[in-house]
Order: structure tokens, then C-alpha cells, then sequence
């Protein structure tokens, strides 16, 4: 098999021509790394390896522009380029991101329970089930919120005083207050302390 054209396409690509039949469109860094001009010969092997490089290339096209809206754990990541790429694909193009430090679960995981905790004012159930959303490894959950050693109580005084919770005179009131702090991920003992008083 030979190459006999390779055309710059509307998008930036190479158009590329094998024995007169065009094959596919390439990025113009995988025609130059693998030094591909008209007359060279190519085996099965060779195409195989440039499709295969040209994918993963793609695929870390994709998660950066994917990456450039908002960061991402490596779950959230893989499961979205899935829909596009060969598992072994997603596979090396996560490895390259993580390598160059573009993904980092423990980094993303701080930041975002910071966010939970600080902006939002969840307390820890609700920060854990948040980063098993983004799907988090267990054991990177437990090590970040023990590296942070968030502080439950001093949240809840907040969101007592922000939501006017001191007031509170009767039953109504004090249950839906303890519903929305349970929704928001603090356990009967943090709350309760509050309550008594």
C-alpha cells in the first residue's frame, strides 16, 4: 500500500490517499510524527498504529476541551470520552492528563469539599455522597476529609444564624429546620447539640 495524496482539508486536517482511495483525515502532528508523505509504503501494522495514535489524539482533544469548562475527577472524565473512544484509548489519554497534572482526584476532591463546605455549608454526609457523584474513590474520600478536618458545628452555628434558627418556638418550625439540616448532610448528634440550648 501507498500513499498517493494527501490533501489540507477545510478543518485543518490531511486528507489521506492510500493506493487512490481516500482513507481518512488526519491531525497534521500525526502525518509529521509519523513522517507520512506521497510514496511512502505502508503495512497493515503501520495503519493500524497511526489510526490508533490519531484516536488517542483526538480523545485528548476532546478532554481538554472538555476540561476547559470546568475541572473534573478522572471518573467523570473517562465515563464522558467513553461515549466517543475505545476503552484502551480513554485509558492512555487519561494517563497522559494525569501525568502533565491535568487530573488530579485528591486536588480535585479538596477543592470541591472546600466548595461543599464553605459556599454551600453541607456538612460531611452530604459532601461525601456529593464527591461519590463525581465518582470519587472511597478511599481518596476518607483521606481528604481527614486531611481537612472540617468543623460540623461551626457550620451549623452559621446556617442557625443565617436562617434565623434560634427562634424557633414551635414543633413545625423546629422539624423543618432539622430536615433541611439533614438535607444538607449534618448528622442527629451535630444538630441536636444545637437545639438543646
Amino acid at each position: 500500500m501507498k500513499i498517493t495524496a494527501l490533501k489540507l482539508t477545510k478543518r485543518n486536517k490531511v486528507a489521506v490517499y492510500v493506493d487512490e482511495e481516500y482513507i481518512s483525515s488526519l491531525p497534521s502532528e500525526i502525518i509529521l510524527k509519523f513522517n507520512l508523505k506521497v510514496g511512502s509504503s505502508l503495512n497493515k501494522e503501520d495503519l493500524d498504529e497511526i489510526f490508533c495514535k490519531a484516536e488517542l489524539h483526538k480523545a485528548k482533544e476532546k478532554a481538554l476541551n472538555i476540561l476547559s469548562y470546568r475541572a473534573r475527577s478522572c471518573g467523570e472524565l473517562r465515563k464522558k470520552l467513553r461515549e466517543d473512544f475505545s476503552e484502551k484509548c480513554v485509558d492512555l489519554a487519561i494517563e497522559d492528563l494525569k501525568k502533565i497534572g491535568l487530573l488530579d482526584d485528591e486536588k480535585f476532591s479538596i477543592d470541591y469539599a472546600l466548595h461543599l463546605y464553605k459556599n454551600k455549608g453541607y456538612g460531611i454526609k452530604r459532601i461525601i455522597y456529593e464527591l461519590k457523584n463525581k465518582l470519587i474513590d472511597s478511599e481518596i474520600i476518607s483521606k481528604v476529609l481527614d486531611d481537612l478536618s472540617l468543623d460540623e458545628d461551626l457550620n451549623i452555628e452559621k446556617i442557625f444564624k443565617k436562617k434565623n434558627f434560634t427562634n424557633l418556638k414551635d414543633e413545625k418550625s423546629k422539624r423543618r429546620a432539622i430536615s433541611y439540616l439533614t438535607r444538607l448532610g449534618y448528622g442527629w448528634e451535630h444538630i441536636n447539640r444545637f437545639f438543646k440550648r
